[in-house]
């Protein structure tokens, strides 16, 4: 038994004693612990990407205590670099309760997330942009007896490695891997489903250039997803409404104390704010620090151009003036302060979609709307078309009609 941070350093095994190292820790939440590992081959090389959270709750009375980087530090006990468990805290009985209620969340999640996967088939890349555990993913075992536990979660992706995020991607890219984001959040309020806490931690970027643009997103985290009524796609039962991460939350989930919260304002609306602000965060590669509503257009333009230089020293000017205003209008409607102006009438997530969708072909064109070019090429081809009416009545006039005689 040894005192230890992280699992970082260490192996799990896995899938008839099949290898996984734990290579990074990624982060720490409410409940769990994130690691970034590797499968490793019989000779130990690394082969696929894994992402591993493993049950370390975040409460004072388990002595899970917490250092200034936010790693868990709790004894466990290692055999030849091979993680074998954790031991108890103190209270293993409420320690057990809490065990038994996040497995038992992780089976409603997982199917939950089935039932979309299988209800959606149209989607053809829901597939590649949802990662769903299956049950030798779960790592469940608590030993009340030799006072052990160990809890973990599999999450296994078909890919080598992940870049360092949204700025290892072109601009045309990130579009496109938000497009997949929406694609994933549309397909929930389909299914009366929010996912509440939407955040950059919850999906991972592929690096593999070669890869279907429409696959570089992978979303991996619904742990804190909600039912909606059908009609109106708000949350019915206000009692147990869990909580967002600031600053990608939405107002109506703010505030220091849960009775503050305007429970009847949250749903498919609240997931339309935090996809505002993470696509805030795509393109400006910032953060909203605070509830913002986009009001002002001159504004908003030095507001991008001044946090923007990261884009320009990549030779990518995506600041024309139609792209500026098409991203203004995008975000002044779904980072709106108040609900009910947040896609409502276009279906939420469905309507940001549309618009995004639009958003990407203005960047393609140069900033030019595609409707602006389509009545651009009309007005030329009527001018045109005048000219060559004017061009052939000058012919006409210019004619001369002579006797037999003078020929």
């Amino acid at each position: 038994m040894i005192e230890k941070r992280t699992l970082v350093g260490l192996k799990i095994s896995y899938r008839n004693d099949e290898m996984i190292s734990i290579t990074e820790f990624l982060g720490r939440g409410a409940s769990c612990s994130s690691y970034k590992g590797y499968h490793l081959d019989s000779e130990g090389n690394r082969k696929n990407i894994v992402i591993i959270k493993e049950f370390t709750p975040n409460k004072e009375e388990y002595n899970f205590d917490i250092n200034v980087s936010g790693e868990p530090i709790s004894p466990i006990e290692i055999q030849n670099e091979v993680f074998k468990h954790r031991y108890l805290p103190a209270n293993a009985i409420e320690f057990k309760k809490d065990f038994d209620n996040f497995f038992n969340r992780q089976a409603q999640v997982q199917s939950m997330v089935n039932n979309i996967l299988n209800s959606d088939t149209k989607n053809r890349y829901l597939r590649y942009n949802i990662v769903s555990l299956n049950e030798q993913d779960i790592i469940k075992e608590f030993d009340a007896g030799s006072n052990t536990y160990r809890g973990l979660l599999i999450y296994n992706y078909d890919s080598k490695d992940f870049g360092n995020g949204v700025k290892d991607l072109t601009v045309i890219e990130r579009l496109e891997a938000f497009l997949c984001l929406c694609s994933v959040v549309n397909a929930f309020h389909k299914a009366n489903i929010a996912l509440i806490d939407i955040k950059p931690e919850n999906f991972i970027y592929i690096s593999e250039k070669d890869a279907s643009p429409m696959t570089y997103l992978k979303f991996f985290d619904f742990d804190s997803f909600v039912y909606l009524d059908k009609n109106s796609l708000m949350i019915d039962d206000c009692s147990s409404i869990p909580c967002g991460t600031f600053p990608f939350e939405a107002p109506e989930l703010a505030g220091t104390y849960r009775e503050y919260r305007i429970y009847d304002d949250v749903g498919a609306r609240s997931d339309v704010y935090s996809l505002g602000v993470i696509l805030y965060n795509f393109i400006i590669y910032d953060v909203i620090n605070e509830y913002k509503e986009f009001k002002d257009k001159d504004e908003f333009g030095l507001l991008i151009n001044s946090e923007n230089d990261f884009l320009a020293g990549n030779g990518q000017n995506i600041l024309t003036d139609g792209f500026t205003k098409k991203l203004f209008s995008i975000l002044n409607k779904a980072c709106y302060r108040y609900y009910n102006q947040r896609y409502e009438n276009e279906g939420y997530a469905k309507g940001l979609l549309t618009d995004v969708e639009n958003l990407l072909e203005i960047y393609q064109n140069k900033g030019v709307h595609p409707e602006v070019m389509l009545d651009n090429a009309k007005n030329i081809a009527t001018e045109f078309k005048n000219e060559l009416k004017d061009f052939d009545e000058g012919l006409l006039c210019d004619c001369v009609v002579v006797d037999d005689e003078t020929e």
